[in-house]
């Protein structure tokens, strides 16, 4: 795992430290972006192993950075990072095509877990975030649902 580079996206400053901080404890080279325009500024100028994306940002949505970077880079796995995870949420960034979805509140072990399970062995398990029946694949386009604040 050592090596690895990650795109963590956050708005929140102290979100993008504590996490930046954890993952380079575990071996991982982090780079940060605070919007959806700077991690494709990123994404574009570096090669990524893994993207970790909160969903409600000022400076544009974690949704459509998530379709962004899968139509760009369809293998590279990437984990929606949410502070409100319902089923709604996880439905919805299974259809852009998210990987897998970590709720903030989670242990810091659960977090690496996950990390470590994306980069090892493609993204874990979508069991938590299906796609809505009648749908033939999570990659399918979705069309916006309003977000309340």
């Amino acid at each position: 795992m050592l090596g690895k580079n990650i795109l963590l996206v956050d708005d929140e400053k102290v979100i993008r430290s504590t996490y930046s901080l954890l993952l380079g404890e575990h071996g991982y080279s982090v780079v940060t972006a605070d919007c959806k325009e700077n991690a494709l500024a990123a994404f574009g100028s570096h090669a990524f192993d893994l993207v970790i994306t909160d969903l409600i940002m000022s400076g544009g949505d974690g949704f459509r950075l998530i379709e962004e970077i899968k139509d760009t880079s369809p293998h590279t796995p990437v984990i929606a990072f949410t502070g409100k995870l319902s089923t709604s949420v996880s439905e919805y960034v299974a259809l852009v095509g998210a990987d897998g979805v970590i709720e903030k509140s989670c242990t810091n072990e659960l977090f690496i877990s996950r990390v470590k399970h994306s980069l090892g062995a493609g993204a874990y398990p979508l069991s938590c975030c299906p796609a809505p029946i009648g749908l033939t694949s999570p990659q399918q386009k979705y069309s916006p649902l309003p977000v309340s604040p």
